[in-house]
């Protein structure tokens, strides 16, 4: 008896059996490809399109939350400095300048006394100017602190922060800004606010690229109308939350301004394609 097992070959003109069907795509070893893996929290996709002005306050008050104290007490200790300065400078000039009982005839033959609008705008420039310097050596501390949580390294200190203000590059930096702040409120204040909103992540390229103040500038003008659209609803929404704060009493301004600072921070990474640290 044979063992042969081989079948019998098709009779002649008959049609073979189709091949069987394909299987699924498999990856390597015959495994199937597994799932993309999500993104954790708080870590966007780089690049503009990636980019939410929501998610960015989101991110600041997270951050904030995580840890209060490393964010308030340096905030605290910058925001009074700056308060007093402005206060004390504010008050200097208005007595030089402002509290005068001289009287002159205008055009309109009506006794026309005290300081002309010229010589309050004058005052307001100089006030502007001197604030926004002093404003910017100081906070430049809380822009390096911030850029560090959305790298993921630790906050600085109130020590680190004030650090900071000594550095030639801020100083120099807070100059020229200081100088075009007084020459945009000089000419009737909208100049002035357009040049803000232009140069607000000026201190951000020296902090983290340790660019010159010219080249900084620059640099901030360049990365705002290149994302015009997205810095212009994060400013408004920044703004949103500083008045939101001042509303509260006052209070809620030392937890509003670290909050859009390290806001400002993630916007500065994102739009730039860089990478943002995950809040843990």
């Amino acid at each position: 008896m044979s063992d042969d097992t081989t079948p019998p070959p098709p009779e002649y003109g008959s049609t073979p059996p189709p091949p069987p069907p394909p299987g699924p795509p498999q990856g390597a070893y015959g495994v199937p490809p597994a799932p993309p893996v999500p993104p954790p929290y708080g870590a966007p996709p780089a690049g503009a399109a990636g980019y939410d002005a929501v998610a960015a306050i989101k991110y600041g008050w997270s951050a904030f939350t995580k840890s209060p104290a490393t964010l308030l007490v340096p905030a605290i200790v910058i925001i009074v400095a700056i308060a007093v300065v402005q206060i004390v400078v504010q008050l200097v000039l208005s007595g030089l300048f402002l509290s005068t009982d001289d009287c002159t005839l205008n055009q309109l033959v009506n006794d026309d006394c005290g300081p002309s609008f010229l010589t309050r705008i004058f005052v307001a420039a100089v006030i502007a100017g001197i604030g926004g310097f002093i404003s910017q050596i100081l906070i430049a501390g809380l822009i390096r602190s911030s850029l560090n949580i959305v790298d993921g390294q630790p906050a600085l200190d109130i020590g680190g922060v004030l650090a900071w203000a000594s550095k030639p590059a801020v100083v120099t930096t807070a100059a020229f800004l200081a100088v075009l702040s007084f020459a945009g409120t000089l000419f009737f204040y909208l100049p002035g606010i357009i040049i803000s909103f232009l140069t607000a992540f000026t201190m951000y390229f020296v902090v983290d690229k340790n660019l010159s103040g010219v080249e900084a500038i620059k640099a901030s003008i360049t990365f705002v109308t290149s994302k015009l659209g997205n810095t212009i609803v994060f400013m408004l929404l920044g703004a949103l939350t500083i008045v939101a704060g001042a509303i509260a009493c006052l209070v809620g301004v030392f937890v509003a301004i670290p909050v859009v600072l390290v806001a400002a921070a993630y916007t500065y990474r994102v739009l730039n394609d860089q990478p943002v640290a995950p809040l843990s």
